[in-house]
């Protein structure tokens, strides 16, 4: 499935040559930056509808179904979010000073129709929630933020790394003794558990079993196919190795 469907040619054409979505994603001409930021949200949000669609839809086999939705979360785990990773990072430094959008949830009405509310990500209202607060973002939140996962369409709450209680609304809270006791980045304004910091915490703790697989899916398919990029502590080896197997085959069931 991983070369049918990631090598896809488009329509288009530069010096003569049919151009892949994968390459054209990686450095996309202005126009494209602007739609990228404006639909690749609207797709992720939408993806359990677009499921919950293909499931509905009679005349199609359960073989058929899986393969569509495996084809589609391919495309949207591989090429469409990390793209939309760095038409974030590039617009954040094209745009340094300009004046922060409101969080989602304070936006008016109107002001959630309007041309700038369909570029206001989840990421961005956590960016605008947590913009002063001392803490680590952690667990699904966290796999979210890294584009690990494709997210879900309603998330509960943030789920964040203090050292004290905060009393945050929208988020829950996981005390540690200090923020040395994690490993974690500056992502784009925010702190946030690392890749392999996140892998080993959603493994330790044995959550959503589709975070877990598609989260280390997307690090497999990232890295060459490979986990050498992780380094799974011990105590968490039988978690990983359970879990292995299905992520490396979680974009080809149903081929």
């Amino acid at each position: 499935m991983k070369m049918e469907e990631y090598n896809l040619c488009s329509v288009y054409r530069h010096q003569g040559k049919r151009i892949f979505y994968h390459e054209i994603l990686k450095e996309p001409p202005a126009d494209l930056h602007r739609s990228i930021l404006e639909i690749v949200p609207r797709i992720k949000l939408a993806a359990p509808r677009i499921d919950a669609l293909i499931d509905a839809t009679e005349g199609m086999t359960d073989i058929s179904k899986t393969y569509m939705k495996k084809s589609l979360a391919m495309r949207l785990n591989q090429m469409l979010l990390p793209a939309w990773k760095k038409a974030q990072e590039r617009q954040a430094s094209e745009d340094a000073g300009k004046l922060r959008l409101q969080p989602l949830t304070q936006m008016a009405g109107a002001e959630r129709n309007s041309p700038m509310s369909s570029i206001y990500t989840y990421n961005d209202y956590l960016r605008d929630l947590l913009k002063d607060a001392p803490c680590i973002l952690a667990y699904d939140t966290a796999a979210d933020y890294l584009g690990l996962w494709s997210g879900s369409m309603n998330p509960l709450t943030a789920k964040i790394y203090v050292c004290k209680p905060l009393h945050i609304e929208g988020t829950t809270e996981y005390l540690i003794p200090s923020f040395e006791a994690v490993e974690h980045e500056n992502r784009l304004g925010l702190l946030c558990t690392t890749v392999n910091q996140t892998i080993n915490d959603l493994l330790r703790a044995d959550g959503d079993n589709q975070v877990i697989q598609e989260s280390l899916a997307t690090v497999y398919y990232t890295h060459g196919e490979s986990f050498d990029s992780l380094h799974i502590d011990d105590d968490l080896l039988l978690a990983f190795e359970h879990y292995k197997d299905w992520a490396i085959e979680y974009y080809d069931e149903g081929k």
